[in-house]
């Protein structure tokens, strides 16, 4: 057992060891001539695992931008839209999917107008309606449009429209049978909520995951094609670049258009489509100016 603290003295000094080399290759690959002159010295494997360990890293910030910022929201929309619902849902309203169709034993259209606790989690402020139900009639845009609602259920679709006025129809065929009543919906609620309100570990994990393979797959797609760019500015540049080491090198080059990336989303504007690659472009420019052929 005594050496148990030494053996963690040296667990810890290597874990910082590695940050530190981490950082320092980050700060290389942005701006460090000497660093990429020693690429081709290098072999692939450690430029793909710079590559994949920026992309956790990246993918673990927006994990903790997301915790911080966006569930707490979420956490609070839905706990408020099931509470909402079991005081606004009529005791004697039923509604009954089966076989991908809806029925009810109401009288249709049913409407649910938005109250002033629903104003709150709807976005459009402009509708009068929650939600519509009605089974009598086949959708039709401008029936859609007359109801001035945000979600309406026809006999065999659920119509919504999206914050930026988007109509959007999901069939209900290969949904599970259910039927909604005022009970039901307490009933979903006492098993749902408490899971909602610990779920913020289970959600950083999936967004983290979620985001580092979708990312990591998609940029490296990306460069697939990025790559001929490079090697065309190399050739121009009169560098002695195989696609191989275009490739190898934009591992690297992408760095700064990746954190460009990360901020402007965080900050809530979106820069020009193509200055993703251009910033790649130009950190290659200036990391290799200097070196020739």
């Amino acid at each position: 057992m005594a050496g148990w603290p030494v053996f963690a003295v040296f667990v810890i000094y290597d874990i910082l060891e590695r940050m530190k080399n981490f950082f320092h290759n980050i700060q290389s690959s942005i701006y460090n001539p000497q660093f990429y002159a020693g690429l081709k010295g290098k072999p692939f494997s450690f430029s793909l695992k710079y590559f994949l360990s920026l992309m956790f890293f990246l993918s673990l910030i927006f994990g903790l931008f997301f915790s911080l910022f966006v569930l707490p929201e979420m956490k609070k929309n839905v706990t408020e839209f099931f509470a909402v619902v079991q005081t606004q849902f009529p005791q004697e309203l039923t509604i009954t999917l089966k076989d991908g169709a809806i029925s009810t034993n109401a009288e249709v259209p049913y409407l649910f107008p938005i109250t002033e606790d629903l104003r709150s989690l709807n976005q459009n402020k402009d509708l009068k309606n929650f939600l519509v139900i009605d089974t009598k009639n086949e959708f039709s845009l401008e029936k859609f449009e007359s109801y001035q609602t945000t979600f309406l259920v026809t006999k065999n679709h659920l119509v919504a429209k999206s914050e930026n006025g988007e109509v959007r129809i999901t069939p209900l065929k290969g949904f599970p049978d259910y039927e909604i009543t005022k009970a039901s919906i307490s009933s979903l609620s006492s098993r749902l909520l408490p899971f909602v309100r610990y779920m913020t570990p289970i959600f950083i994990l999936m967004v983290v995951t979620g985001i580092f393979v979708g990312t990591s797959l998609g940029y490296l797609a990306y460069l697939l094609i990025a790559s001929i760019l490079i090697f065309i500015v190399a050739k121009i540049m009169k560098l002695d670049f195989s696609y191989g080491t275009s490739y190898q090198v934009g591992l690297h080059a992408i760095t700064a258009s990746l954190i460009l990336d990360l901020l402007s989303y965080a900050l809530g504007f979106s820069p020009p489509f193509f200055s993703f690659t251009l910033l790649m472009l130009i950190a290659i420019i200036f990391n290799f100016k200097t070196q020739r052929a």
